[in-house]
C-alpha cells in the first residue's frame, strides 16, 4: 500500500485510528485525510 486516500471522515472520530493506519502500512507515499466538523443534512 503506498497510497490512501479518505474523504468525508467526522472530525469528531479523532486521530488514534490515523496512527493505527501509519503503524499498518509504513510504506505510504501518500496520505490524504478529508475532514469535516458538522453533520450534513438532507436539505444542505
Amino acid at each position: 500500500l503506498r497510497e490512501l486516500l479518505l474523504h468525508g471522515i467526522f472530525v469528531g472520530f479523532g486521530l488514534l485510528w490515523t496512527i493505527a493506519l501509519l503503524d499498518a502500512a509504513p510504506s505510504l507515499e501518500t496520505l490524504d485525510i478529508e475532514v469535516y466538523d458538522h453533520l450534513r443534512g438532507d436539505d444542505d
